[in-house]
C-alpha cells in the first residue's frame, strides 16, 4: 500500500504544478534490486500513461517522515475498532487514496477503484454498465424520477417505466442527505442485486424490484427533427467513434435537404479528448482548432484537416458543459461557424488524463490547459453564448416531476428553432 500510495504522490507531482518535487534520479540503478523496486513500484504500475507524457524514474524510500505508513495504520485500527459504524477495511485503504486526490485545487481530479477504472473505460468505448435507467432528483429532494429506460436492459425487463419514482435503495432512502451512498448503488456494476422500491408512475402503487447490473451497448448520441428543415442532434456523451457518428447523421439529412441542425451539448460532462478534436475539425476547413499547454509549458496545437462539412450550426450549451468540449465550443464561435445559445458553460478548460495502477485502479488529473486560437484561456471563464436563454422553470419542473422533457417547455431548444427561421 505504501509504494502505491508514494506512486500516486509522484505521478500526480510529475503532471500538476505542485511543489516539492522528488529529484529524478537520472543514474543507472547499480543493483537489480534497485531496478526492480523501482520499476515495478512506479513505472510498471502506469499502463494508461498518454502519448506525450515523459516517464522519469523516482527513487523510492523505503522511510519517508512526510509519509508515515505507522499514523496511517495506527489511525485504521482506531477508527476499526472505535468507530461505532460498521466499516470495511476495503473501504478505509481506498479512502487513503481518494483522500489524496481529493485533496488537489482540481476539483475534477479523482481516484479510481479496479471496479470504477473498468466501467469508465466501458463508457469510453459507448457500452453502458449498469441497472439500465437514467434518472433525475424529484422537485423535493425525497425521491429521484426515472427519466430513461434502455430497451432491454435489467430495468427494462423489470418493468421500470419513465416517470416512476424511486424511494429506496437497498435500505437507504432516497433523499438528498443520503446522495453519496446512492450514487454508488446507482453506478455499482458488481455482481449482486440492488434492491429498488418503485414508486410506480401516477399511481400509489410501491414494489420491490431486484435489479443486476449488466453491460450494455449504448448510442450516446440521437437525433430528431425539430421542424421541416431543421434537425436537433443529442449528444450526451462523446465516446471513441462519436464524431464518426454525428458526421454520418449531418450527412444523410443533408441528403434529404436539410442543412440546419442543432447541437445538443447540454448533458456533456465527459468527453474523450480527441472525438473532441474530431468533431471540431468536421467544421471547420483550416487553420487551428486549439491547443494544449502542459506543466512543462510543451505547447501542442491541433490543425484541420481536409475533411470538412459545411453546414449551419447552433449549439445548446448549459452550466453542465464542460472540459474540451468547450474548446470546441470557443473556437467554432470565435470563427463565426456556429451560433451558441443557453446559458454559461462551467469554465473547466483542462485536458485530463486516466492513468491506470498495475493493481487496476486509476486516477483522473488534468494534465494540460486549453487555450483558443486567440490565446484565451478558458479555465475559470466558460464559454459566454450568443443568446442567453434560461432553460425555463416551466420545463424543469415538469421534467422533475414527469421524467419526460417536453420539447414545446424547452425554451433553449425554442430559441434554436427561432433562429434558423
Amino acid at each position: 500500500m505504501k509504494n502505491k500510495f508514494q506512486a500516486i504522490i509522484y505521478t500526480i507531482k510529475g503532471i500538476l504544478m505542485l511543489e516539492d518535487e522528488p529529484e529524478v534520479n537520472t543514474e543507472q540503478p547499480k543493483t537489480p534490486s534497485k531496478l526492480y523496486l523501482i520499476l515495478g513500484a512506479l513505472t510498471g504500475m502506469f499502463l494508461g500513461l498518454t502519448v506525450g507524457t515523459n516517464i522519469y524514474t523516482y527513487q523510492l524510500q523505503q522511510q519517508d517522515s512526510k509519509y508515515n505508513p505507522a499514523k496511517i495504520f495506527a489511525i485504521d485500527q482506531l477508527v476499526g475498532f472505535q468507530y461505532f459504524e460498521a466499516s470495511e477495511l476495503e473501504d478505509r485503504v481506498e479512502g487513503i487514496f481518494r483522500g489524496y486526490i481529493s485533496s488537489l485545487e482540481d476539483s475534477e481530479a479523482t481516484y479510481l477503484t479496479s471496479e470504477e477504472v473498468a466501467t469508465y473505460e466501458a463508457e469510453l468505448n459507448g457500452t453502458y454498465v449498469g441497472a439500465g435507467f437514467h434518472f433525475t432528483w424529484g422537485i423535493s429532494g425525497q425521491y429521484l424520477v426515472i427519466t430513461e429506460v434502455i430497451e432491454n436492459s435489467p430495468a427494462d425487463i423489470a418493468g421500470l417505466e419513465v416517470g416512476d419514482y424511486i424511494t429506496q435503495i437497498d435500505d437507504d432512502l432516497a433523499k438528498l442527505s443520503n446522495s453519496t451512498i446512492l450514487y454508488k448503488k446507482l453506478t455499482y456494476s458488481g455482481e449482486d442485486a440492488v434492491l429498488y422500491t418503485i414508486k410506480k408512475n401516477n399511481t400509489e402503487e410501491i414494489i420491490k424490484i431486484p435489479i443486476i447490473p449488466t453491460v450494455l451497448q449504448v448510442d450516446y448520441i440521437t437525433s430528431i427533427k425539430v421542424d421541416e428543415d431543421i434537425v436537433c442532434i443529442t449528444i450526451d456523451r462523446l465516446v471513441n467513434g462519436s464524431a464518426t457518428e454525428i458526421e454520418k447523421l449531418i450527412l444523410e439529412y443533408q441528403n434529404e435537404g436539410i442543412n440546419n441542425f442543432i447541437l445538443d451539448v447540454r448533458t456533456v460532462t465527459q468527453a474523450e479528448f480527441e472525438e473532441v478534436v474530431n468533431l471540431t475539425d468536421l467544421f471547420i476547413e483550416d487553420g487551428e482548432l486549439f491547443s494544449t499547454v502542459n506543466k512543462a509549458t510543451e505547447v501542442k496545437t491541433y490543425h484541420a484537416t481536409p475533411k470538412y462539412t459545411p453546414t449551419n450550426l447552433v449549439f445548446l450549451t448549459s452550466t453542465s458543459t464542460k472540459g474540451s468540449m468547450e474548446a470546441m465550443l470557443g473556437t467554432l464561435q470565435l470563427q463565426g461557424l456556429a451560433t451558441i445559445i443557453g446559458s454559461q458553460t462551467t469554465g473547466f478548460g483542462l485536458v485530463q488524463d486516466l492513468i491506470k495502477l498495475n493493481d487496476g485502479s486509476g486516477i483522473i488529473v488534468s494534465s494540460a490547459v486549453l487555450l483558443l486560437p486567440n490565446g484565451d484561456n478558458l479555465n475559470g471563464t466558460g464559454i459566454t453564448p450568443d443568446i442567453k436563454v434560461s432553460l425555463g422553470s416551466a420545463y424543469t419542473f415538469d421534467f422533475m416531476t414527469k421524467g419526460e422533457a417536453n420539447l414545446e417547455l424547452d425554451a433553449q431548444l425554442q430559441e434554436a428553432i427561432k433562429f434558423f427561421k
